[in-house]
This record gives structure tokens, sequence and C-alpha cells, in this order.
């Protein structure tokens, strides 16, 4: 009988110290959105002896202050011609993206413009990239962004930089995922 008197008296004990905080009012937690990873990519194809192309991008972006967002990206593009599956080219470097509406919050809507610069290796040797994009963040959920962008990318060889360049214009989309340490 003393057992089950002890226990109880360590239930309501447990119960009366687990139900402290639950009871306590709610402060509403602000969504701070200071780190980003998204993954962004472009499929064509082409049904005249079957070619098919992916264009993968993706980065992580730290997010200061609601307005600026930087960090490394990377890009692959991969492909197939009637045979085998080959890496045609790929690229890396740094991604700086402001946005014209903090990115903070309750925001469903959040356009931004962003630049890129980076090294890449897809034709002779290496290259240097340089690209400007617009991008749409429309968000889905609290942290996850569904991102539309328009992207223009500059290829020139680092042998002799400007005397030959190569021009892509690319429409990407992607998700976007924004989190936080607390």
């Amino acid at each position: 009988m003393k057992k089950l008197f002890l226990f109880l008296n360590l239930f309501l004990l447990m119960f009366v110290a687990g139900t402290g905080k639950s009871f306590a009012s709610k402060k509403y937690r602000y969504i701070k959105r200071e780190h980003g990873v998204r993954f962004q990519g472009n499929i064509p194809m082409s049904f005249q002896g079957f070619t098919w192309n992916a264009n993968l991008a993706g980065a992580y972006a730290y997010n200061w202050k609601g307005m600026i967002e930087v960090g490394p990206y990377f890009a692959l593009a991969a492909g197939t011609s009637t045979g085998a599956f080959q890496l045609n080219s790929w690229a890396g470097g740094l991604l700086v993206e402001y946005n014209f509406i903090k990115n903070r919050g309750k925001r469903k809507f959040i356009p931004a413009l962003g630049v890129t610069v980076g090294a890449s290796k897809g034709g002779v040797g290496p290259e240097l990239a340089l690209g400007a994009h617009v991008s749409l963040k429309s968000f889905v959920a609290k942290r996850t962004a569904f991102i539309t962008t328009l992207a223009y990318r500059l290829h020139t060889p680092v042998s002799g930089i400007f005397t030959s360049m190569i021009h892509h214009v690319e429409p990407r989309m992607g998700f976007a995922y924004y989190f936080d340490f607390y």
C-alpha cells in the first residue's frame, strides 16, 4: 500500500510540474529565416534522336537582416544524347542576392535581384562565370519557398578574359528552405 501511495504522489508531482509550461500564455515566435538552402533546375528535352539535358543548381545563403542573402552556389549540367549519360559542365562560386521586401515573418511573395561570380569547367578549359538573375520567392509554407528565377550567365576563358564569351539565358525553378538555430 505504501508503494502505491508513493507512486500516486510521484505521478501527481510529475503532472503538476509538467503542466506548468503548457498552461502558460503562448508567445508569438518570430520566424527569422536566417539560413537558407535552395535547389533549382530546368530539364530541357529534344525528341529528334532523343537528347536529354538537366541543369541543376544549389546554394546555401545566409540571410543578413532579411535583405541580403550571401553564400556559395554550385551548378551541374548533365545529359545524354543517344547513349551514355555524361557530366557536361560544372560551376561554383559566390551568390549575392538583394531582397526588395524583407525576408522575415509572414511574407508570401519576395522579389529579389542577384549576382553570381565563380568558376566553371565545361568546354576546353576553366572559365570565369559571371551572372545576374531575377527571382520571385513564393512561400508555400512558413519556411519553404517555391523560387522562379530568370538568370543570365557569361562565361569567358580564364587564359584570355573577355576575348571570347559564351552567353546563357536560363529559366530555373525549385524550392528553398529557410531555417534558424534557436
